[in-house]
């Protein structure tokens, strides 16, 4: 099990097959709240709080799944202040490091970029343009997803959808956390930020960036 710092208000959990298997622990699981869970749960907040002083007693917390190839899976944890951010496709927790305890689970469901019911879009928050040019030289599969870039209040988004083929989004948008903080991936959040953000770069964002 890898713990990274994004920032200070997300970590970003990598489990590879053999963390899942010493755990006897299903991805299924990780949505329905069992026991075996809710432990690995406390165990990475734990973890998290010893390494980098990241505390999330009496916050909510957004929990997205991105499986991977090979049996791994991230996990993106982030703190929501306010609750009505909470997609209902998230875990969500509100966990006591000092009783620990994890409460029930609300909306049980974990979102990763797999979903086939629907098309997937992201959208990730970079500080300023250099950074989001960086990411686009490091990503190596950026002809497998759709990709806008947009400006709001300072701030660069870079924006990009599931076109189908699930393996290579997976890991465009695993890799996008190493550059960028991850903002909104629910469907009402998206349209209503599309709406008062600026374009930028319609679409091939991220090839366009990369030419630069």
């Amino acid at each position: 099990m890898k713990i990274e710092r994004v920032n200070d208000h997300q970590i970003r959990c990598t489990l590879t097959k053999a963390d899942l298997d010493i755990r006897n622990l299903k991805l299924s699981e990780l949505a329905y709240g069992t026991d075996k869970a809710k432990s690995l749960f406390r165990d990475m907040l734990h973890e998290a709080s010893r390494l980098y002083g990241f505390e999330a007693e009496d916050i909510p917390l957004m929990i997205e799944a991105i499986p991977l190839p090979g049996g791994t899976v991230v996990l993106i944890i982030s703190k929501v202040e306010d609750p009505e951010e909470l997609d209902t496709r998230f875990s969500k927790f509100a966990p006591d490091l000092r009783a620990g305890e994890i409460s029930e689970p609300e909306n049980v469901a974990l979102s990763g970029a797999d979903d086939s019911t629907r098309i997937s879009t992201r959208l990730y928050k970079f500080s300023d343009l250099d950074d989001a040019i960086r990411a686009s030289h490091q990503i190596l599969y950026r002809t497998s997803v759709d990709s806008s870039l947009y400006k709001n209040d300072g701030a660069f988004y870079l924006m990009i959808k599931d076109n189908g083929d699930t393996v290579n989004y997976n890991k465009v948008a695993n890799m996008l956390t190493e550059y960028a903080e991850s903002e909104q991936s629910n469907p009402s959040g998206i349209l209503i930020f599309k709406k008062k953000a600026e374009t930028l770069i319609e679409d091939n964002a991220l090839d366009n960036l990369s030419k630069i």
